[in-house]
This record gives structure tokens, C-alpha cells and sequence, in this order.
């Protein structure tokens, strides 16, 4: 059941990254004034939750903690969309799965069979394989974005993962760290005043279309992230994490989509026949690598 709901994921998340994607080219502004944007709303959401449903739990401060490695990979991504194409960042998830992998391992005592072991190397390889067959920048520096990104948002998983394992409800996992994060989001940007200054200046300038994706993403990206909440809950870390590496399916499928709609600020991608080929070897290696998991 976890291979569904990680599945189900990794799809709205591809969805909320190409939304965020084409905001941030088409925006052409910092990532910490548009991160400041998306938590207003995605705060006004959650409060509207808190206020009918119960979530207490003593686990508040470990998700604070773990909401601010968050909030600094989310930076770290968008400043990723403007470097490279949107498939490329699809490797910040392995380094993510893999540091994910080692915790589970490491502090809950999770443990593959034969078979899972060979899925998780499999899926990381066909990632790999698809993510610096292009480079737009320097590999190192392209290496070091996407192990920063990754590895940024292993303390958020893990200790989500050891909150579910004391009891903590489902929801009560999915609300507090998402709210810590985009409280960080809100926060930082209006204590530093150049900061300040960009979002008055955005503020005068805000059309319909800025609105309307903003809400999409929110919306995409909550429901996205509650499913993946749920898909630990069920799961072990370690193949939960893993699993997040079939990301890249859905989001050259939605960048190509958004192509057709909005060329001019549609996800980056190379769409040659050598790009498609490369593409399609990858995908079924990382397909292969899944199916290994799934049945493992």
C-alpha cells in the first residue's frame, strides 16, 4: 500500500514543481520573496485546519527543527529550477533517498531483502542516468545544488517517520512540520529589509495568473505532501525514500504538457531525439528499479 501512496506522491509533487517552475520563470524574482508568497497562502490554509481538527502533540519542537532544513532545500530548489532544466533537479530526490535510506537503517533498524536492494540501486542509477546527460552549468556546481537540496530535507522525513512510529497521528505528522516551514518562509524574508522591499514591490504588481497557479501549487503541493506522510506511515523510511525517485516520470510527462500551454515559461526541457532517447533508457531503468521495490 505504501508503493500507491508514494506513487500518488511523487505525481502531485511533479505537478506542484513544474507549477513552481513556470512561477519562478515567469516571476524572474528572488526564490525567498516567491517562498514568502506561497506561505502566506499555504499558512492561511493550515490555520483554517488547526481550528478544526485535533493536532497536539509534544513532538512540535523536533518538527520545527525539521522544517527549517526544509525551508532552506525549498530555496535551494527554486534557485535549482532557474540552473537547469526541471528533470535535472529530479536527482536532488537520490540524494535525498539515499540519506533517508541511511537513517532508516541507521535509527529505526529497517533492513532491505536481496531484491529491494537491487530496485533502490537500480532506480538511483536510471536518476543519475537522466539527470547529467544535460548540464547547463558546471557538473561540481550542479553536484553540490543537488546533494545540498536533497540532503536538506532528510531531517524532516526522519523525524516525521520516528514521530509516526511514537503514535503520532497521520495528520498530526503531515501539519506541524509543513506549518514550521512555511512560517520560516514567512518570517525570514520580513526581518531582513531588502527582502521586505521586494515583496512591496511585487505586491504592487500581482496579476490574476500569479494568484491562480500560487493557489494550484498550494493546493497541489499540500495534498501531495499529506499522501507522502501517509505513505511513511505505512512504509519503511528507507523504501519510502527510494521510491520518491520515480519522480521524474510524472515531471517531464507535466513539464512536456506545460510546453503545449505556456512555451514561453514552461519548464525548461531538451526535447531533441537524442534528449527523448536518453529520456526513455532512463525511465525504464528507474521503472525497472521500482518494479524490483514494489514486488520486493
Amino acid at each position: 500500500m505504501w508503493f500507491a501512496y508514494i506513487m500518488i506522491g511523487n505525481a502531485l509533487w511533479s505537478i506542484a514543481d513544474v507549477l513552481m517552475s513556470m512561477i519562478v520563470n515567469r516571476m524572474d524574482r528572488s526564490p525567498v520573496v516567491i517562498a514568502w508568497y506561497s506561505g502566506v497562502v499555504e499558512v492561511t490554509v493550515l490555520l483554517l485546519l488547526y481550528a478544526f481538527l485535533p493536532i497536539e502533540t509534544v513532538w512540535v519542537g523536533y518538527f520545527a527543527v525539521g522544517a527549517l532544513f526544509a525551508y532552506v532545500g525549498m530555496l535551494l530548489l527554486f534557485k535549482l529550477f532557474s540552473c537547469v532544466d526541471v528533470s535535472v533537479s529530479s536527482a536532488s530526490w537520490v540524494f535525498m533517498s539515499l540519506g533517508i535510506a541511511a537513517g532508516g537503517m541507521l535509527f529505526f533498524n529497517e533492513s532491505w531483502n536481496m531484491l529491494q536492494a537491487l530496485g533502490a540501486c537500480t532506480a538511483i542509477v536510471g536518476v543519475l542516468i537522466l539527470s547529467f546527460w544535460h548540464k547547463h552549468v558546471s557538473l561540481l556546481y550542479t553536484c553540490g545544488l543537488l546533494a545540498a537540496v536533497g540532503f536538506s530535507y532528510v531531517p524532516y522525513f526522519l523525524i516525521q517517520k520516528a514521530a509516526l512510529l511514537s503514535g503520532v497521528s497521520v495528520l498530526t505528522a503531515f501539519f506541524w512540520p509543513i506549518l514550521f516551514q512555511k512560517l520560516f518562509a514567512i518570517a525570514v524574508p520580513l526581518a531582513l529589509p531588502f527582502y521586505r522591499r521586494q515583496i512591496r514591490t511585487i505586491s504592487a504588481d500581482v496579476r490574476f495568473w500569479f494568484i491562480g497557479m500560487l493557489i494550484c501549487w498550494v493546493c497541489t503541493a499540500l495534498v501531495g505532501v499529506y499522501i507522502v506522510t501517509k505513505a511513511y506511515s505505512v512504509g519503511d523510511a528507507s523504501l519510502v525514500g527510494i521510491a520518491e525517485n520515480g519522480q521524474p516520470f510524472f515531471l517531464i510527462a507535466f513539464a512536456w504538457v506545460a510546453t503545449l500551454f505556456s512555451p514561453t515559461y514552461a519548464p525548461r526541457e531538451i526535447l531533441t531525439s537524442q534528449s527523448v532517447s536518453i529520456k526513455l533508457f532512463s525511465f525504464l531503468i528507474v521503472f525497472t528499479g521500482l518494479t524490483l521495490l514494489a514486488v520486493g
